[in-house]
């Protein structure tokens, strides 16, 4: 069982907090975190971006000059892909890039992810958060006090819903 220091809201060192086997011994596949990363990023893309082929560009409902006797290739319209203002030739349209991950795929994932901020020592357990108004600059003090003040990236898990914390 891997163990974790448990800081005080002033930055007080307490007792330690074990973690449960699940948590700290699971052997998960590495290829788990990509298809999760992968996913994550496919789903977040919005799939709309679109461009006009030659049947929606404007204009060019006639020949632009006769079939023959002009010593010029056979045109029917001044909106094919190589004119200019023509359509483009295989636009992209609009498309659902959404990819699905099995529930347990995406939980040894973020077990395995997890178990990473364990080892690398980035994981700091606050005993009791608590504010007397929600205002951002105390938690932010709090914070600085625990010892997360410089990290990037906090990501803060409580045990019950508080509309202060």
């Amino acid at each position: 069982m891997a163990d974790l220091k448990i800081v005080s809201a002033t930055g007080k060192k307490g007792g330690t907090y074990s973690l449960s086997d699940v948590l700290s011994q699971a052997s998960i596949p590495t290829h788990l975190f990509h298809r999760a990363v992968t996913t994550e990023l496919a789903n977040s893309r919005q799939g709309t971006q679109s461009a006009r082929t030659r049947s929606e560009a404007k204009g060019g409902g006639r020949k632009p000059y006769k079939q023959k006797k002009t010593g010029n290739a056979r045109q029917g319209t001044i909106r094919a892909p190589h004119y200019a203002h023509g359509g483009m030739a295989l636009a992209v349209k609009p498309r659902d890039y959404t990819k699905a991950l099995n529930k347990k795929e995406r939980r040894l994932a973020i077990i395995g992810a997890f178990q990473a901020k364990v080892e690398a020592g980035a994981v700091i357990v606050v005993d009791k958060i608590e504010f007397a108004t929600p205002r951002t600059k105390d938690a932010t003090a709090l914070l600085e006090k625990a010892g997360a003040g410089s990290a990037r990236r906090i990501l803060v898990v409580l045990e019950a819903h508080d509309t202060n914390s």
